[in-house]
């Protein structure tokens, strides 16, 4: 393997769900940070027969997390964030790497329930206003400014089955749920961004943090 390919993070498996096959994400440079229109590569690694192939490209990607890539149902697919660079629209790929079949879901994927059927993300190209590396890059003037109070941004979940994502709770929900009258008064005017978000083992709970 070459030495700039790397996993997700920490607590995302790169390995498959029988164990055989591990996913990478191939940097086009590992000395410099990813640049608009930058390309990387989806790399499967067959660990009983040592050999590795490039399944796919991505511009959905950034330093620390590359394009995010997890496991579905089983070993035949891996999902992963893209950008389109003609239109700068971002969107996840569920990919069946042997056959080259992609379904495309709507706003992109963090993190994939265990098994398979469900993606968790917040918005993922507008993570870098609180912390570069961890979404995708288009254009900074196509990137929104999230308040507290929105009401169209937050904690979106994806069916990897049909593609279409849905909200499952916007930042103003979060905000009126976890603080005050007297606070969110205070920060009414304040940004925050639905950062890291997670799955539970079991699949029915997601831990996510607002930044």
């Amino acid at each position: 393997m070459k030495e700039e390919s790397f996993i997700d993070f920490f607590d995302t498996s790169p390995f498959s769900p029988s164990g055989r096959y591990l996913a990478l994400f191939r940097m086009p440079d590992e000395t410099d940070l990813p640049k608009l229109g930058d390309k990387g590569e989806i790399v499967i690694v067959d660990l009983k027969e040592g050999i590795e192939k490039i399944v796919a490209e991505s511009y959905g990607f950034e330093h620390q997390l590359g394009a995010n890539i997890n496991w579905g149902e089983n070993d035949d697919l891996v999902i992963y964030n893209d950008v389109d660079l003609e239109t700068w629209e971002y969107f996840g790929v569920k990919l069946n790497w042997r056959t080259g079949e992609k379904t495309r879901l709507e706003i992109g994927v963090y993190h994939v329930s265990e098994d398979g059927l469900e993606a968790c993300t917040g918005n993922p190209s507008c993570k870098w206003r609180t912390q570069s590396g961890y979404g995708l890059i288009i254009p900074e003037e196509l990137t929104k400014t999230v308040s507290i109070l929105s009401q169209d941004e937050g904690l979106f979940v994806t069916d990897t089955r049909t593609g279409k994502a849905r909200l499952l709770l916007s930042m103003k929900e979060i905000f009126q749920t976890c603080f005050s009258k007297e606070y969110i008064e205070e920060y009414k005017d304040g940004e925050c961004y639905l950062f890291h978000s997670k799955y539970s083992p079991s699949g029915n709970k997601i831990m996510f943090s607002t930044r």
